[in-house]
């Protein structure tokens, strides 16, 4: 506790062990948890929590180095969600700590090997294993064995409950993928009275924010019109009020609105709003907000964060404020996100297809036929039965070449990533 030279010295204890392939991960681990109750541990934390996610990361490749190659799809999305999102948490609060303290030799040296271990093998590998598996086991149609798929939203788990006359509040977090949840599902159980329970859902393809919002909401036919809007029994869905206008349909007592909105309500505001009404859908959005443009998808992590703190309060006020037991936390897709600038052989050209719609992470065609580097489904299932578009996926975490900038932080692919999404009950 006197000198911080000691806090010092332990730092280049561990970068110096990782440096040279020490593998005494677990006493690295034990030293850097004694050092958080410490009197310097402030002054270095930010050092010492990206010190420990990067020894996590090299842990996790010790215990899985050759274990990344599984039998089926749905062996593998299981494995994801109970074991291997834990490298992406990893990488993400690397950078949440590297962010707070960039200009550091140290973790200059430390975010060298993140990237490494990270980008070079963990996406590598568990791209590819997951693209063969969906070449060999999902064809044409976009299903999978054992999870839940996005469209049954609705119709499975929320009308059931407010048909048996239990209130619910449903808040989507735009790009809350699975790892991020995972986080939040944690501190919802540590922090709070109430209980959180994760399971997985399989977005739609492609897993974008458009068909995302859809496939959540209540319907019987989701169609595309000329200008690429996403139409819900006749009903534009991009929209707050078309949203809620589709709700209502369905059910009488309910309601959509928007996060900022919600929250800037008093007590007596809130519970105005809620009166009489058996359903409220909820949009939240800080991690797309900032991922999705160009200029400042550096700060999707600390849209992360933010989201965190975000929903924590959010799920409080409905709590306390409004007595809220059944409340429902999910997403309309992930996404994948690199900090290091992407190699030319993590692009390639988009085919001469007749393409209706494209982005980096895949492009939409009437054309059906089989393309080197791409996956191709129909998205019958995502829209209604007379459609004959096809999505083209490229391949792994490959993305298509575009002008501009913007290829570090991207979604609409079938990459675990993209496609894993949570769904959180919360009960008060």
């Amino acid at each position: 506790d006197v000198f911080p030279f000691i806090d010092k010295a332990i730092i280049m204890y561990i970068v110096n062990g990782l440096n040279n392939r020490i593998e005494d991960f677990e006493a690295y681990i034990k030293l850097i948890r004694l050092r958080r109750t410490k009197h310097f541990y402030e002054k270095f934390r930010s050092i010492y929590e990206a010190l420990y996610n990067t020894v996590k990361m090299f842990e996790f490749k010790k215990n899985h180095n050759n274990t990344l190659i599984l039998t089926s799809a749905s062996n593998m999305l299981e494995a994801y969600t109970k074991d291997y999102y834990q490298m992406d948490l990893f990488y993400r609060k690397f950078y949440v700590a590297y962010d707070e303290n960039s200009s550091s030799e140290i973790l200059k040296k430390l975010k060298v090997m993140v990237e490494d271990l990270y980008t070079n093998w963990f996406m590598v590998e568990l791209s590819h294993n997951w693209t063969s598996a969906l070449a060999n086991d999902v064809r044409n149609h976009w299903e999978i064995a054992g999870v839940r798929n996005q469209r049954d939203f609705y119709k499975k788990i929320v009308k059931p409950k407010v048909s048996s006359g239990d209130k619910v509040y449903v808040i989507i977090s735009d790009a809350l993928r699975y790892e991020v949840a995972t986080e939040l599902c944690e501190r919802l159980n540590t922090e709070s009275l109430g209980s959180a329970e994760l399971t997985p859902m399989l977005s739609g393809l492609p897993s974008v924010t458009k068909l995302g919002m859809a496939n959540l909401l209540p319907h019987e036919k989701i169609e595309m019109d000329d200008k690429g809007n996403i139409i819900i029994d006749g009903i534009n869905s991009s929209s707050i009020e078309g949203r809620n206008r589709i709700l209502t349909t369905y059910e009488t007592e309910s309601a959509a609105i928007d996060y900022k909105d919600f929250m800037v309500m008093n007590r007596s505001g809130l519970r105005e709003f809620s009166k009489g009404k058996k359903l409220i859908y909820i949009y939240h959005d800080s991690i797309d907000a900032l991922g999705d443009k160009a200029s400042t998808e550096i700060y999707a992590f600390d849209g992360a964060e933010k989201a965190l703190n975000e929903l924590s309060e959010l799920i409080k006020v409905i709590r306390d404020s409004l007595s809220g037991t059944n409340i429902f936390i999910t997403s309309d897709h992930g996404f994948i996100y690199q900090r290091d600038e992407l190699e030319e052989v993590d692009k390639i050209s988009k085919e001469k297809l007749d393409f209706v719609e494209s982005k980096r992470r895949y492009a939409l065609s009437r054309e059906a036929r089989d393309v080197d580097g791409l996956l191709r489904y129909s998205i019958k299932e995502a829209f209604s039965e007379e459609t004959d578009l096809n999505v083209y996926i490229p391949k792994a975490n490959i993305r298509f070449k575009t002008q501009g900038a913007g290829a570090k932080f991207v979604h609409g692919g079938a990459s675990l990533q993209e496609v894993v999404i949570p769904l959180i009950l919360y009960k008060n």
